[in-house]
């Protein structure tokens, strides 16, 4: 869960699949969803499941050679 914030969270959460996304400094609707998922198991453990393999994204055998191709501006593949 995170404040939808102009760059980022949006790139890596998506809303209501693998977390939750609350409008910038909307702490009354952060803590809304906190409670849910806290007062919700099966939500819970849904969205854990799917932040999890969603995670997958960032491992660093697939974000390192993208890093090495952007910092070398050569084909890190």
């Amino acid at each position: 869960m995170s404040f939808d914030c102009p760059v980022g969270p949006s790139e890596i959460i998506t809303h209501g699949v693998d977390g939750y996304l609350v409008k910038p400094e909307d702490t009354d609707a952060f803590a809304d969803r906190l409670i849910e998922l806290m007062r919700n198991d099966d939500l819970r453990l849904r969205m854990g499941r799917a932040a999890h393999e969603s995670s997958r994204r960032f491992r660093m055998e697939r974000v390192l050679p993208q890093w090495i191709e952007l910092i070398e501006g050569g084909d890190a593949k």
